[in-house]
C-alpha cells in the first residue's frame, strides 16, 4: 500500500501566512503585496473574493476583499513583479491602488 506521500498529489489552493487582518486597518497605509488567489466568495453567490498577501508593519498579513478593479490589477502583475509596495484607498464603494 502506498504512503499518501508517494500518491505525489499537492493542493491547488496555495495558503497564506499570518492573521486575517480587516481593511479599514490597512487602509491609506503602505503595505507589500507578496501574492494573491481569487476565489468564490463564501458570503455572496457568484461574486469573487481576493485574497492578498501582505506584509504590514513587518508581519505577514491576509487580507479578503472584493472588488473587480483591484482583481483587474492583481491580474495584470507578472509573477515576477512580487512583492511591490502599494497603498489600498477606497474611493466610494470601490477600493484601489496608489
Amino acid at each position: 500500500m502506498q504512503t499518501f506521500k508517494e500518491l505525489q498529489i499537492n493542493a491547488e489552493q496555495k495558503g497564506f501566512l499570518g492573521e486575517k487582518i480587516g481593511t479599514n486597518k490597512i487602509l491609506n497605509k503602505e503595505i507589500e503585496v507578496h501574492d494573491f488567489s481569487v476565489n468564490e466568495s463564501k458570503h455572496y453567490e457568484g461574486r469573487s473574493c481576493i485574497w492578498l498577501q501582505i506584509k504590514y508593519n513587518n508581519e505577514f498579513r491576509v487580507v479578503f476583499l472584493e472588488g473587480k478593479k483591484i482583481q483587474e490589477i492583481l491580474q495584470k502583475i507578472q509573477p515576477e513583479q512580487f512583492p511591490f509596495r502599494v497603498t489600498l484607498i477606497r474611493e466610494n464603494d470601490w477600493y484601489d491602488f496608489v
